[in-house]
């Protein structure tokens, strides 16, 4: 690998390591926010919507499957692991996908009703009436 080369590939990976890091720190900044029930510290800005508790989950995950990819190390386990907290982001958004397409047929998993202690009874009737 020529020089040029060499600095730009050792750059990228500084970079993407850094935004795996930056990611899962937002990430459990967000989740601290639901579990302490601080409010300034479940959205990204103030004045924004809450981040929900999945998608922080989402974030720490796929930051964590980064950082195990970006390690130098070729481990079978550790390339397992990474492969599966990658697919963790996968599993929630096609749940929630589902939720919307579904909603016609009074059809609801509860995803995004996951930090709610008591959720809205018009959030999702079918939930409420199986957990209700």
């Amino acid at each position: 690998m020529s020089e040029p080369n060499a600095r730009l590939f050792k750059l990228l990976r500084v970079y993407c390591q850094a935004t795996a890091i930056a990611v899962m720190g937002l990430g459990c900044t967000v989740l601290y926010g639901w579990e302490f029930h601080v409010e300034i510290l479940k959205t990204v800005l103030p004045g924004l919507v809450a981040m929900k508790a999945n998608s922080a989950t989402s974030m720490v995950c796929s930051g964590l499957s980064l950082w195990l990819l970006l390690r130098g190390e070729s481990h079978i386990l550790s390339h397992r692991i990474a492969r599966f907290l990658a697919l963790v982001p996968t599993l929630f958004g096609s749940a929630t996908l589902s939720e919307y397409i579904f909603r016609s047929i009074n059809s609801c998993l509860g995803i995004s009703l996951y930090p709610a202690e008591h959720p809205p009874p018009d959030a999702c009737p079918r939930w409420c009436q199986l957990h209700g």
